[in-house]
């Protein structure tokens, strides 16, 4: 029996950006803490397009579609900017940071990726892409959520929240693990 592995496509974000976010939403703990699942920090990502359980000696075709997808690319830049819900506002199923910047370009890279991989039998979910970052899963707050509280993250910052989207990750998920998700293969963009 072949082993299954549970992966996905996704542009990484840079280690110091991911810390950057990480302490600006320790600044407000009781947001996150009023969710049931929070995201480690070391986990956050762009998902592209979610594969599923794949056996892992598909790992080497995924790879070359990323290649190909790859190779079709120039790089771009996107970036944090502002937060949103899924879900009732009220209880939300998940708490994400929303992207700014290129949007054409990483809706390009979607569309690429997954014409590469309808080639292997994949196929992309029904509803739009709505790239973002998944910070937190499941609201189980007394009172109904607000996002009052993370509008002032990050403006008075003299971080930059913009980089150059340079590559595509493929991960693979480790459920109960800290961090979750492992990188086994990375193609990269063109300059």
């Amino acid at each position: 029996m072949q082993e299954q592995w549970r992966v996905f496509l996704a542009v990484p974000l840079p280690a110091e950006l991911k810390l950057k976010l990480h302490h600006e939403l320790q600044l407000i703990p009781s947001v996150l803490e009023s969710f049931k699942k929070q995201t480690d920090y070391r986990d956050y990502h762009i998902t592209v397009q979610f594969l599923g359980d794949v056996a892992s000696e598909r790992i080497q075709e995924i790879h070359k579609a990323m290649n190909r997808a790859a190779a079709l690319m120039s790089r771009f830049t996107v970036g944090l900017s502002g937060w949103g819900t899924f879900g009732r506002m009220e209880t939300p199923r998940v708490l994400w940071c929303d992207i700014q910047g290129q949007l054409n370009a990483l809706h390009q890279l979607y569309a690429k990726l997954t014409a590469e991989t309808r080639l292997l039998g994949f196929q992309p979910e029904e509803r739009p892409y709505r790239p973002h970052i998944t910070v937190a899963r499941q609201y189980q707050g007394t009172e109904s959520f607000s996002l009052a509280e993370l509008s002032e993250l990050g403006q008075a910052s003299d971080v930059s929240y913009a980089w150059e989207v340079d590559r595509i990750v493929l991960y693979r998920t480790h459920m109960g693990k800290k961090p979750m998700y492992e990188a086994i293969a990375e193609s990269t963009i063109n300059g």
